[in-house]
């Protein structure tokens, strides 16, 4: 199954790609953000290049999912490398695809999910307790509410593609899918299922869910599984021209279809109820980072190019890749300089 895996790589080439920022992009999120900590990143020995993903740790810090190196790393808020784990490879502990999305289980475990639709769950120490493939497609995020962890990734049920899935850490599958694809202007049901993905986060008791060709924001609130639909109208958002070519996702005529839109990358939280949707068109050079802000009731207060990727909210703050170098093991922490 085909569906999910040119996303995939959309999605690595935006991380791999965004090393390319400069003085000029950290005067212009200068502009919108107030700078705070700068963290520099312990590594493991042997660690050259990185792509990595970071989410906060619910036993504190953060965890860092590296797709480049196979590893999963958890680090304190001042970069301090406190344990890692995995490596690419078929045996125990080892990821066959590179690593996605990691979280902290309500039981202390860590569950990462993988580029080959599998879910390994780890020991607190990081001692592989047990690996499942759950889904043909990749495991794009993973949140939980309560008890229950909520999954992204594209699967076939009775017929039909649904994006969500609910999943027990004892299971060997997934449950409770939801969540069809949206409708996209000027998107065929092949560019819809090929380049599209979804990605989950979580306000309170609300998912809050984005898919990558569609500018709005899809809402279940509780126990729903019919979302709220909230259009963004973003500013420097538009929708793909034409059909996506089948020459793959690092071919010349893929990467100049891609230049005539643009895509949602993920929604945050923030402590105070506002959310923060990423987006990025890709340019000549690689992708360029925009950035808006939704008040708790819904109002979009900010909407700019930010220069620099944002990889998660923390406590102290939003913590964006470096904005001088790009560099994604170097993060900038800034704090918005109006919260209306």
């Amino acid at each position: 199954m085909k569906n999910g895996r040119s996303y995939m790589c959309l999605a690595l080439c935006s991380t791999l790609l965004s090393a390319r920022a400069t003085g000029a992009q950290a005067s212009r999120l200068a502009q919108h953000f107030t700078f705070g900590p700068r963290v520099d990143l312990e590594e493991p020995k042997g660690v050259l290049n990185v792509a990595v993903a970071a989410s906060n740790d619910a036993r504190g810090g953060v965890l860092v999912v590296d797709a480049r190196e196979s590893q999963v790393r958890r680090y304190d808020l001042n970069g301090r490398l406190l344990m890692y784990f995995g490596r690419a490879g078929g045996g125990p502990g080892e990821f066959p695809g590179p690593p996605l999305a990691a979280i902290r289980l309500p039981d202390n475990r860590i569950a990462v999910g993988d580029a080959e639709g599998g879910i390994s769950v780890f020991s607190a120490s990081g001692t592989i307790v047990r690996r499942v493939r759950v889904s043909p497609s990749p495991i794009y995020s993973m949140v939980a509410i309560g008890q229950t962890i909520f999954v992204s990734t594209q699967r076939m049920v009775h017929g039909r593609l649904l994006l969500l899935h609910r999943w027990g850490p004892e299971s060997d599958s997934l449950a409770g899918s939801f969540f069809e694809p949206p409708v996209v202007r000027n998107a065929s049901r092949r560019i819809v299922a090929t380049t599209g993905g979804a990605f989950v986060a979580a306000r309170a008791d609300t998912l809050v869910v984005t898919f990558s060709l569609a500018d709005s924001l899809y809402l279940f609130p509780g126990t729903a599984q019919v979302p709220i639909k909230r259009p963004l109208s973003l500013r420097s958002f538009s929708y793909h021209v034409g059909e996506a070519p089948n020459s793959g996702p690092l071919s010349p005529e893929f990467r100049s279809w891609l230049q005539t839109g643009a895509r949602v990358e993920r929604a945050f939280s923030s402590s105070d109820g506002a959310l923060y949707v990423q987006y990025l068109r890709f340019g000549s050079y690689g992708p360029d980072w925009h950035l808006a802000r939704l008040s708790p009731s819904g109002t979009v207060t900010m909407d700019t190019e930010t220069g620099a990727q944002l990889l998660f909210v923390s406590p102290m703050g939003l913590v964006f890749t470096d904005p001088v170098t790009g560099s994604p093991s170097v993060w900038q922490v800034a704090s918005p300089r109006v919260r209306p």
